[in-house]
């Protein structure tokens, strides 16, 4: 009787991984480019230069945010790259591995059968080499597992820290007012109603001050209109601060970050008239928690430090 070698050998060379590549990278071509980030963080510069005023300070705002975000998302990508040629790799080790597993149990068999009697006893031996072989190409196949099993994890922490993605345009604040989407201007405030500011222009530090919320509190309810200073029929953030305390006879610059004038006031000295300065948003506090602010529409919203990842400059008083 003569033994089917094959069918003792196939088990083995059936386990050997199939080749595997990474494809071609989608960034492939701005990954290699080491300028990238460099044009990426001066492109808001660049805008802030063609546009003035408040149109300016909100793109420049968003353009900041946006090459942030791609700079991040390009540095993630080429953390998954690298990932992905660790899989290659480790496939490609174990195939290798279980390859010359199966070639040692050819030999083997070929030995034993070619220099013993083919008796049962030899055929039972050689069933033997073949098991045993398989065993260590499944032990090879686990390992591989557990290496895939890491990798994987790392894709996933990889893809835990990539940056949100943005907003839907509908629940996008407006460029500079930045109140939370959720908020219904028209709801009832920390201080009672809607319209009423507890602790208001009786609490500012001048007359001025004081004159510059009763004058902003007329402007509740103006949509918001980018570069729009009309109580009314438009107004933005810096429009609407500008204009209020113009009411009051103070001249203030046009733009958000510019309005940080004044001494700066801490948290827990903010008086009705004192401003809250970003980078792209500012608004006025009115008192007892509140501040006015020109989302869309110009409304009351709780004072706050954060708005949309903007840098927040801090609080200021105009007519201190």
């Amino acid at each position: 009787m003569v033994p089917d070698l094959t069918a003792l050998i196939s088990p083995v060379a059936a386990l050997v991984p199939a080749a595997a590549s990474t494809g071609d990278h989608p960034l492939a071509a701005l990954l290699a480019d080491a300028d990238l980030s460099a044009a990426l963080t001066t492109l808001p510069g660049l805008a802030e230069a063609a546009i003035t005023g408040a149109a300016g300070t909100a793109v420049t705002a968003t353009l900041t945010d946006a090459g942030y975000r791609a700079v991040e998302l390009l540095a993630l990508s080429g953390d998954l790259e690298v990932l992905a040629r660790d899989g290659v790799d480790a496939v490609t080790r174990a195939a290798d591995d279980i390859t010359g597993i199966a070639g040692v149990c050819a030999r083997e068999i070929v030995a034993l059968v070619t220099t013993a009697p083919l008796t049962p006893m030899t055929l039972a031996a050689a069933e033997q080499i073949g098991w045993e072989h398989l065993g260590r190409a499944v032990q090879r196949l686990d390992v591989l597992r557990s290496e895939l099993d890491g990798l994987a994890a790392q894709v996933e922490a990889v893809a835990a820290s990539s940056p949100t993605a943005p907003e839907s345009p509908a629940m996008l604040p407006t460029a500079c007012g930045a109140t939370d989407p959720g908020t219904d201007p028209a709801a009832p405030t920390a201080a009672g109603t809607s319209g009423e500011v507890g602790g208001g222009p009786a609490d500012a530090p001048t007359p001025q001050a004081a004159a510059a919320v009763e004058a902003a509190k007329t402007a509740l309810g103006t949509p918001y209109v980018w570069g729009g200073t009309t109580p009314g029929a438009g107004m933005d953030c810096s429009g609407l601060t500008q204009w209020a305390y113009g009411q009051a006879g103070v001249e203030i610059p046009r733009t958000a970050d510019a309005q940080a004038i004044g001494p700066q006031v801490a948290m827990d000295q903010l008086a009705p008239g004192d401003l809250a300065v970003w980078d792209g948003h500012v608004a006025m506090i009115v008192g007892d928690g509140m501040m006015i602010e020109a989302g869309d529409p110009v409304q009351l919203s709780p004072v706050r430090t954060e708005n949309i990842g903007m840098g927040f400059h801090g609080f200021y008083r105009p007519t201190g």
